[in-house]
């Protein structure tokens, strides 16, 4: 599925001069919104992308609609994307630019309306218009799930409801994964497991190293094997074959074969063979990867919509 050479190169002026069109289009939001396009404004969801340091955010079609000015910068949920400005504090913009104003330490993607913020140490909740709704008090917390959030209280990890309400106690030692089909995974120190929303063990802890639940399957990696793919009943469905792998998204799941990443659909069939050197999840019909040539975005075809082989980016989200 590698691009042959002159393909590869028509690729190249093609990507380019389409991307220094879209400078002149493209948000400074740190100045001012320039007019766009109806198409790209109107945009629902954004990617993260790195030109010399900075980020900014492409579009599906992988227009640029936000100029690079971010110290950092997270994907896009809900509406919402959380952004450092540099040299400052956390914040979060919509497609139009900032919908809540910097002034957390840290802050997370949206999830099912709350999104997880640092301030002074602690995590706390706000919603979509950064009305703090669970207070700062937590050691640690991660992204709301089934309507449960894992949360780290005097060194230990429990779970809360959307009000604040602690629905499983704090007495996990290790931290935990994320609620999804029911199952969260568990560390109890040396071995990886999975409980259910009850806090009872439902697949007992006897994994290496394992991913969370995603469409009824997760990835697990037992001491001496490959990784493989469970369903909620501890059997395989997917063989252990893969050096590393990650979990199922809109149907395809990343996996590693030797040194290269590539995807396999829900039976375990390679719909994109293994050519990269690293992967992402499909999210809305696109995933980040780094190939030979350069990193950018691919469609499910494989075929690049973003490849600044200009720039080349500092980070991989």
């Amino acid at each position: 599925m590698k691009m042959n050479k002159l393909s590869f190169l028509v690729s190249v002026f093609t990507i380019f001069s389409v991307s220094v069109s879209q400078l002149v289009q493209a948000k400074d939001i740190s100045v001012s919104v320039i007019n766009q396009n109806s198409k790209v404004s109107n945009a629902s969801y954004l990617y993260p992308i790195s030109i010399e340091g900075k980020w900014g955010y492409m579009n599906v079609e992988g227009k640029l609609t936000f100029f690079p000015q971010f110290e950092q910068a997270g994907k896009f949920s809900e509406g919402l994307a959380p952004v450092k400005k540099v040299g400052g504090k956390w914040g979060y913009i919509n497609k139009d630019g900032y919908s809540i104003p910097t002034q957390y330490d840290y802050a997370e993607k949206f999830s099912e309306g709350l999104a997880p913020v640092i301030i002074d140490n602690k995590y706390g909740f706000i919603d979509k218009t950064g009305k703090m709704v669970i207070d700062t008090q937590f050691e640690c917390a991660r992204a709301f799930s089934e309507g449960l959030s894992a949360v780290k209280v005097d060194g230990k990890w429990g779970f809360i409801n959307k009000s604040g309400q602690m629905i499983i106690e704090p007495t996990i030692e290790n931290a935990t994964g994320q609620f999804s089909n029911g199952f969260a995974y568990y560390f109890d120190g040396e071995k990886y497991g999975y409980i259910n929303k009850k806090g009872e063990t439902v697949i007992k802890a006897k994994y290496e190293t394992v991913s969370n639940f995603s469409q009824e399957m997760a990835g697990v990696k037992e001491s001496g094997n490959k990784w493989g793919f469970i369903n909620k009943e501890g059997k395989y469905v997917i063989q252990p074959q893969f050096n590393e792998a990650r979990f199922f998204s809109e149907g395809l799941a990343a996996v590693k074969m030797s040194s290269k990443w590539g995807y396999i659909d829900q039976v375990g069939k390679f719909v994109i063979n293994p050519m990269y050197e690293l992967a992402e999840e499909f999210s809305n019909g696109i995933a980040k990867v780094v190939s030979i040539e350069d990193d950018g975005y691919i469609n499910k075809k494989a075929e690049f919509i973003w490849l600044p082989l200009i720039y080349r980016s500092e980070a991989f989200l």
